[in-house]
């Protein structure tokens, strides 16, 4: 008969905090795939060294844990008394505000890593870039 140590008796996460936590990697991941296939589609001609790649990827991944965390646990209930409709309209506003962080941060991180600029210039070479509409909106 084996005993049961202690440690693994009493995990960090319950089968729920698991399943959530699987549940926000899933979002990341999806997210992490879906740009980086995007990201690869509009520069076939322009193609960025693999550092790029991977600067742009890690920033998508990270905030995609950020805002899946965000949607799982801690805005599950916040709309729930409300209609469904402003529910959606609420989620969408977070998911639209998401994408404009998320392509500031790769624009910040693309200035700082591969073309070397201080930070100063950094943002607002980011603010910039952002204020491209047509650009913005083909990115989005």
């Amino acid at each position: 008969m084996s005993t049961v140590s202690s440690a693994s008796a009493y995990s960090m996460f319950s089968g729920l905090g698991k399943y959530k936590m699987r549940a926000i990697l899933y979002i990341a991941l999806s997210w992490t795939v879906i740009d980086t296939i995007v990201a690869l589609l509009l520069r076939v001609g322009d193609l960025k060294p693999l550092k790029f790649y991977i600067v742009r990827e890690s920033a998508v991944f990270v905030i995609s844990c950020f805002i899946g965390y965000l949607f799982v646990f801690a805005l599950k209930n916040v709309f729930r008394r409300q209609s469904p409709f402003i529910n959606f309209i609420f989620k969408s506003a977070i998911l639209v505000l998401a994408a404009f962080t998320i392509n500031f941060l790769i624009h910040f991180l693309d200035n700082i890593v591969l073309n070397g600029k201080e930070l100063e210039e950094a943002v607002q070479l980011s603010f910039k870039d952002m204020l491209q509409t047509k650009a913005l909106i083909r990115k989005i």
